[in-house]
């Protein structure tokens, strides 16, 4: 029996509502720019209450159904072409993604760029970008940064939301929905939508969380450590050796038709199969959605 077709859909929504409201709120209310310790032991609790929940569920589930954290875990990378040359290229290319980002971000009205960059609200300025250079700050933005994050969102966006989505309205719209969720939750929405439904699609080819976290926690490694090197707002002045400069550009023009390649050979078509489907067989319950 597929444990999906238990959870419902509600509970789901709502917690991912409830997430997204915890930025705004704290956004309006609170000067967290000038509160960055509250700001960062906020996320983390309410990281910790989203994994709790997605716990809680498994083990409510379990009572009916065999719901255990290793069926997010398959080894079936073998089987869909993924090699560890390719995956590592893969990665490198989601990373430039940011400047694909940027180049097409030029290419929109001047209106709609400021919209897209103002996105990120302070809540989040103060979580990620802060400069605060004390141990406990740079401590707790790692934990919840390149920890917590990454488990989370894999296991709410690609564990549970692609699972349940699929069984209600196909797989193709499940990996999309479940990532333009992800890409709201995030400041930059083309880079952050390109690498969720990387991720979604890496996902669902090998049924393993496995590859995505990973991906999502060097991610967010690279991104951390290369915040807390430089100052963001002197980003834009930074020199960069001719050498590095030429290694980054050849990267970059290698990592745009891999994920075209990605993207096309392993695009998600719309059936309507879960991949938990592929592990759990044999069940007639009908889909709950009440």
């Amino acid at each position: 029996m597929n444990p999906f077709k238990i959870i419902k859909t509600r509970y789901v929504f709502l917690l991912m509502i409830t997430y997204l409201a915890v930025n705004i709120v704290f956004d309006i209310w609170f000067d967290v720019e000038n509160n960055v310790l509250e700001a960062l032991l906020t996320q983390i609790g309410f990281q910790l209450v989203i994994i709790f929940w997605m716990f809680y569920e498994m083990l409510q589930v379990n009572k009916r159904v065999d719901f255990k954290i290793k069926h997010f875990f398959q080894d079936d990378q073998k089987s869909n072409g993924f090699s560890i040359i390719y995956l590592i290229f893969l990665f490198i290319s989601l990373i430039f993604s940011v400047i694909i980002s940027s180049s097409i971000l030029q290419l929109m009205p001047d209106f709609i760029q400021e919209y897209l960059n103002n996105l990120m609200t302070n809540y989040e300025n103060a979580v990620v970008f802060s400069q605060d250079a004390t141990f406990l700050i740079s401590t707790l933005q790692f934990l919840t940064i390149v920890v917590l994050a990454p488990i989370m969102e894999e296991f709410l966006y690609r564990g549970f939301l692609i699972n349940r989505l699929s069984l209600k309205f196909g797989l193709g719209w499940g990996v999309f929905i479940s990532t333009l969720l992800f890409t709201i939750g995030h400041g930059d929405i083309i880079s952050s939508f390109i690498k969720g439904y990387a991720f979604s699609i890496i996902y669902v080819k090998t049924k393993s969380l496995k590859i995505p976290i990973i991906f999502h926690v060097l991610n967010n490694l690279f991104a951390f450590t290369l915040f807390k090197t430089f100052d963001a707002s002197k980003m834009d002045s930074l020199q960069i050796p001719e050498f590095i400069a030429v290694i980054l550009f050849l990267l970059l023009i290698i990592s745009f038709p891999i994920l075209i390649h990605f993207f096309y050979m392993y695009r998600v078509r719309d059936e309507k199969i879960s991949p938990f489907e592929k592990i759990f067989k044999g069940d007639e319950l009908d889909v709950q959605d009440e």
